[in-house]
């Protein structure tokens, strides 16, 4: 029955009493993390204006140090709770470059100004702006939990503080009990990527649309309905991969006031804060899939490509 279920990401055999230290919470926790994070970047993007983008890095389960590095130094932790149909705590750690670029941004959209994220203080307006922001990330985040794996799911923000873990260390701020810790990267334009943290907490009571049933086991006719919902997703999946859809490479992209966008005329420069050295993005719609460098092909423009998405997270996004 093991070798039946270890294929089927969307069954996990998260039986009454199962704790996170079992392989398949583990793997289920692995993949809130990345559903929160990829769902919630694409909505940060929105609200921003500007392309965000989720990597996916590596978990390990109750020994945070392991992940987290003891020099982070000063970030913001937002703690929050799930409840609804599956229910948790869990904490984002965004070291402070990052949370102060997504405020510089958020500030320079509000005031038409240009974002300067180096100089931008974490002070009372400046978390004002990143819990806007935050509660837009996880009301994106709850959204795509709603529909995988599904169900009634609520996300709200309990606590935002800064922390720096340079007076302090990860266990004086989380303990040392059972934990999940996930680690990736979160690149928004304009910016360089930035190593960012979940830790899940609690029980992830109800993560899953098939649970096993009382006494731990799984009934066969769960496994034959996840079997076959299994290979029809595997049609749609192959159906959808047939399609043929526009690839965009993304030089740059900013705001202008519509006033200034009126009185462009031939000769005009707009300077955009982006190096010329930079990759590039590439985007599938509005989804930044990788970076690369811009090459010439048979006196064609071109792109080599030095970076790319994880593929799942990809296609979670699409």
């Amino acid at each position: 029955m093991v070798d039946e279920l270890d294929n089927l990401e969307n069954l996990l055999n998260a039986g009454p009493g199962m704790s996170l230290a079992d392989p398949e919470m583990i793997e289920a926790g692995e993949k809130i993390a990345a559903t929160i994070w990829t769902s919630g970047a694409e909505g940060l993007g929105v609200l921003l204006d500007r392309g965000v983008m989720y990597t996916e890095g590596s978990s390990d389960y109750n020994d945070l140090s392991e992940i987290i590095p003891s020099d982070l130094g000063e970030c913001v932790i937002t703690t929050a709770e799930w409840t609804g149909d599956r229910s948790g705590t869990l904490n984002l750690i965004i070291p402070s470059l990052g949370a102060k670029g997504i405020v510089s941004y958020m500030l320079a959209l509000m005031m038409g100004t240009d974002a300067d994220p180096e100089n931008t203080a974490l002070d009372e307006e400046g978390m004002d702006a990143f819990k806007e922001s935050i509660n837009q990330f996880l009301g994106t985040a709850a959204q795509a939990l709603r529909q995988d794996p599904g169900g009634d799911v609520k996300i709200a923000v309990v606590e935002t503080k800064v922390v720096d873990f340079t007076t302090s260390s990860i266990i004086d701020e989380f303990g040392n009990d059972f934990k999940l810790c996930s680690q990736g990267q979160l690149t928004i334009e304009g910016m360089g990527p930035e190593n960012i943290y979940t830790i899940l907490a609690e029980s992830l009571t109800g993560i899953e649309p098939c649970m096993a049933e009382e006494g731990g086991t799984v009934g066969a006719g769960s496994i034959d309905e996840a079997i076959n919902e299994a290979k029809e997703n595997d049609e749609e999946v192959s159906r959808a991969l047939s399609i043929i859809t526009p690839l965009n490479v993304t030089l740059a992209e900013r705001t202008m006031r519509l006033s200034e966008i009126m009185n462009l005329v031939p000769g005009s420069i707009i300077e955009f804060r982006k190096s010329s050295e930079d990759y590039l993005d590439l985007c599938l719609g509005n989804i930044i899939i990788g970076r690369g460098e811009a090459v010439i092909v048979n006196e064609f423009f071109g792109l080599q490509i030095r970076e790319m998405n994880n593929s799942k997270t990809v296609k979670r996004s699409l």
